[in-house]
């Protein structure tokens, strides 16, 4: 099992934060208060322009809801616009409060015609009025006969979609080595095998990748970054898969060695193609360690701020790497890749890079020559930026939480191209690569919101992502006036992470992955025994429950201190149960929760290198 956004928060939320000492408690061990007299707020609902749709007076404390139809905007040419909901989250009333609608423009589709070099039809499908067309396949190398070809884009050059167009496939011969390899490596995930099993994966290596269209996906490419990525959870290991793909001048990152709050393990690599040379730009994101606390640090307003601080740390390394190793007259093609929290921030370092060549402080490296591929990215990047980065593949796994972190509520959004990979067979396609995948890791679930057993549903196999994002919508709707954690908004959020996360740190520091995993078992085990002492509200037997589980995971704790702490996590989680019990949110956090931790397993299984291998295998062998 690997570290996770998803075992660290619900640990830190649950148990390790209760072995601190933080601010919080001592403005949220108080009961909230109550009035004999009921406060009433005045809501208004806007449209747009500024028109009235509807006003009300909602009790204090109670969540306002539009009771209208859907707010609509006028047509355009070309154009319509959807409601897409308004502009701030709409929290339990505890004042007097407005929303406006916001729509998204959405241009007419058009229809563009694909065709191959021969003139054969690729594919005829709708592209959006105003944008520039997007092929929607993968493209990959030709051979004829004894020799090899390259897509290179298209014929006339694209451009913004305003009529019917029809574009023709170019493609150039290339000279360069290309081969099938096989590399094992350790298994990633919580597929319950031992810890010593080693896999066998299989890889398409080809120079080519890096002379065609930048813009349009190569899958065989793709998989070939995902191994990269895959195998960069060490220095050792990311270093055998380059130099099985002939690439030297190998140079990590000090992180490798160092287990420390807010850094980044990378590796940079070359290989000389004549006039080119090729940079690997490769960040870890598996085993990185107290790293991963970086993931909360997330800024009150643009872009992630910890991921952005990263991207800049690796390319001025970058740059310091080129200058030592890369002569001045040669060609630099950049292949940039991640996993997991490492794909956001190279989606960062393409962006940071693609900026600087505009501004013309890189002269050596053109746009059409930048390469990343990300796998299973968080968001990160400023929604208000609207720039499309072509550039940048993202391959996603709808099952997996990570991508729904941070909350795109705060304002976030993934950079780039994203393709889907999810296929509901992937148990299967597991077992295929190794007969020891028997572990179910995508198991469909029936979710009662008012109840927290979770039930088998064969016929439902999308419900965990789903589920995950009405769990973040409802939580973060509780806003109890700072009588509890409100993390509703980005700026309560960024304050209450300055104020946690040191404490949380300095706990960890303390504590070995071993530990952390015991702690977690254990927690699972008991998850019943805590519900039922929420249900009875004796909160010295839950806090005596805690401290039983903290002492049987080897964990060291100053007691002393529990009390308090635990009677504020007591009081949140009170209120959670009665929001619970009576129904008052769509769907429960106190359902939530539950939902995560008894199906922790699953949810890492989904967020894992393996189970991206054989998605994008399938992708490959399907689209052939």
């Amino acid at each position: 099992m690997k570290r996770s956004y998803l075992l660290i928060a619900l640990l830190s939320t649950l148990v390790l934060s209760s072995c601190n000492e933080t601010g919080s408690s001592s403005s949220s061990s108080s009961e909230p208060s109550s009035s004999i007299i009921d406060k009433y707020y005045a809501i208004k609902w806007l449209n747009y322009d500024g028109t009235l749709l509807e006003s009300e007076s909602v009790k204090e404390g109670t969540l306002p809801t539009f009771k209208g139809k859907n707010p609509t905007h006028p047509v355009e040419e070309h154009y319509t616009y959807t409601f897409s909901g308004w502009d701030k989250r709409v929290n339990i009333a505890k004042k007097d409060e407005t929303y406006k609608a916001v729509f998204s423009k959405v241009g007419e589709d058009v229809e563009i015609s694909w065709l191959d070099e021969d003139g054969s039809l690729l594919i005829k499908d709708d592209n959006e009025y105003g944008k520039l067309p997007h092929y929607p396949n993968s493209v990959s190398i030709k051979n004829k006969g004894d020799k090899k070809y390259v897509f290179k884009g298209w014929s006339p050059e694209l451009v913004v979609v305003d009529q019917e167009a029809t574009y023709t496939a170019k493609y150039e011969e290339y000279e360069g080595e290309s081969f099938i390899f096989d590399i094992d490596k350790g298994v990633d995930s919580a597929w319950g095998l031992s810890k010593d099993k080693r896999v066998n994966y299989s890889f398409n290596y080809d120079d080519g990748y890096f002379y065609m269209d930048n813009k349009t996906r190569d899958d065989d490419f793709a998989l070939l970054s995902l191994g990269l990525a895959g195998f960069n959870s060490s220095k050792e290991d990311v270093k055998r898969f380059l130099e099985t793909i002939h690439f030297d001048n190998i140079v990590s990152s000090s992180a490798y060695d160092i287990d420390k709050y807010d850094q980044i393990g990378y590796t940079f690599a070359t290989k000389d193609l004549g006039d080119d040379v090729v940079i690997a730009v490769a960040s870890r994101g598996f085993e990185y360690g107290k790293e991963m606390l970086a993931n909360f640090i997330v800024g009150s307003d643009g872009e992630h701020q910890n991921f952005k601080a990263m991207s800049e740390v690796v390319y001025l390394s970058l740059m310091r790497y080129i200058a030592s190793n890369v002569p001045a007259d040669k060609n630099i093609k950049l292949w940039i890749n991640g996993y997991s929290r490492s794909a956001a921030i190279s989606g960062f370092i393409a962006k940071l890079i693609y900026e600087n060549i505009n501004k013309g402080t890189l002269t050596n490296i053109d746009i059409d020559d930048i390469y990343s591929y990300c796998f299973e990215a968080p968001t990160g990047g400023d929604i208000n930026n609207i720039n499309e980065y072509p550039f940048i593949h993202n391959y996603t796994n709808i099952n997996d939480v990570i991508p729904l972190l941070p909350p795109p509520e705060f304002g976030f959004k993934i950079y780039g191209e994203i393709i889907q990979i999810y296929n509901d067979k992937v148990s299967d396609l597991l077992i295929d690569l190794d007969s020891d995948f028997t572990f179910e890791p995508f198991k469909p679930y029936t979710i009662n919101v008012h109840n927290y057993e979770i039930k088998e549903d064969k016929a439902n196999t999308n419900v965990m992502g789903e589920y995950w994002k009405l769990f973040m919508d409802s939580a973060m709707s509780i806003d109890l006036t700072n009588q509890y954690l409100d993390l509703s908004t980005r700026e309560r959020y960024d304050e209450f992470s300055k104020h946690v996360l040191p404490s949380v740190i300095e706990l960890l520091n303390t504590l070995t992955y071993e530990k952390i995993v015991t702690l977690f078992d254990n927690l699972i085990d008991k998850i019943d025994t805590f519900l039922l002492l929420l249900l009875s509200e004796d909160s010295d037997a839950l806090i005596a429950e805690i401290e039983d589980l903290i002492t049987s995971s080897g964990i060291e704790c100053d007691f002393a201190k529990l009390d308090e702490a635990i009677g504020t996590i007591y009081k949140l989680f009170l209120h959670y149960l009665n929001q619970h019990l009576t129904g008052n949110n769509a769907v429960s956090p106190i359902n939530g929760i539950v939902t995560m931790i008894n199906n922790a397993k699953y949810i890492v299984a989904m967020h894992s290198f393996e189970a991206s291998y054989v998605l994008i295998n399938n992708l490959i062998n399907n689209a052939e």
